[in-house]
């Protein structure tokens, strides 16, 4: 009886340790499962982050210019990249015209600065782009790439001097646009100066000139009457393709010839909505980049298609680079 009062309090003392044992393990095993459910739940946030980013990274490949994609995938999202987005016809979502960060443009324009009805010029970074793409107003994304000025003369190259044969056939009451670096006032677009209009977009100066001489070489081309030589008594003649036409000069390129595609297109929107006031007929573009992405999606190539359906004859540099 002894012996048996003396062990039970060695079992109780058992009995208790392992209850304890039992009470702690109990807890382990539900926090051991929580875990593991915090575990998967993060494992599933970060699935579907990894999965709307692959998304709105394929939406942006699909909407944007081949040297557009190249160039953010490139390691280009450490910097702001100026492009020209294009809209189904919707203005700029709200939530994206925060984005813009107009480093490049002079002060008086907007950060989203408007190209027509469905285009706009804004500078953004790969992040922004890559978001802006996901919208599904947005229908493309292009650079807003360089260019410089081009030309090639001699009116023999398109037969004016066989258009020159029909008596009459000189250009008079014909307006053309002439969008490059400007164009300078000079005795060959005489007599009482056939330079007709203005426009300046690069540096908005009231007053036609050139500080390039591109564009006033252009025109000479376009309507030079060869006064000045035939005034200095040279042996040739210099007359150009119409020696009557009326020119209206629109300043898109700055003084070293280079500027952008959104200033060109600035410019060909102004002709638009000023060939009527100057009867407009022809469109002049001496200048242009290389070839980066269809005509059908290119924003140049697609202002020039809306002038031409407004019934504006468009001359466009080419073979220039052979």
């Amino acid at each position: 009886m002894l012996s048996l009062l003396s062990i039970l309090p060695k079992e109780r003392t058992r009995l208790a340790h392992r209850s304890r044992l039992l009470m702690v393990r109990v807890p382990v095993r539900r926090l051991s499962a929580a875990f593991l459910l915090l575990a998967l739940g993060v494992c599933f946030a970060l699935s579907q982050s990894v999965r709307a980013q692959d998304v709105r990274r394929a939406a942006f490949i699909v909407k944007a210019a081949p040297d557009l994609a190249r160039a953010v995938q490139g390691g280009a999202s450490a910097q702001t990249l100026p492009v020209i987005v294009t809209t189904d016809g919707s203005p700029i979502p709200s939530a994206f015209t925060r984005f813009s960060v107009s480093s490049e443009a002079p002060a008086a324009r907007p950060a989203w600065r408007p190209l027509g009805e469905t285009a706009y010029a804004a500078t953004l970074s790969a992040e922004q782009l890559v978001a802006l793409a996901a919208d599904p107003h947005i229908r493309h994304l292009s650079p807003d790439r360089r260019l410089r000025a081009f030309a090639d003369y001699a009116p023999q190259s398109v037969g004016a001097n066989l258009v020159w044969r029909s008596p009459g056939v000189t250009g008079r009451g014909i307006t053309v646009a002439v969008l490059d670096t400007g164009v300078a006032p000079h005795p060959d677009l005489s007599p009482n100066t056939r330079l007709v209009g203005w426009a300046d977009l690069v540096n908005g100066r009231p007053m036609p000139y050139d500080d390039n001489g591109h564009g006033t070489h252009v025109a000479g081309i376009v309507a030079g009457n060869g006064l000045m030589a035939s005034m200095q008594r040279y042996s040739v003649s210099l007359t150009r393709l119409a020696p009557e036409t009326r020119i209206v000069g629109v300043k898109v390129l700055d003084g070293n010839g280079g500027g952008s595609v959104s200033t060109v297109v600035a410019g060909i929107e102004w002709v638009l909505a000023n060939r009527t006031r100057y009867n407009i007929r022809v469109l002049n573009l001496s200048l242009g980049h290389p070839v980066a992405e269809s005509y059908k999606t290119d924003p140049l190539c697609q202002a020039v298609e809306r002038a031409w359906k407004a019934g504006i004859v468009v001359v466009v540099a080419a073979g220039n680079r052979g």
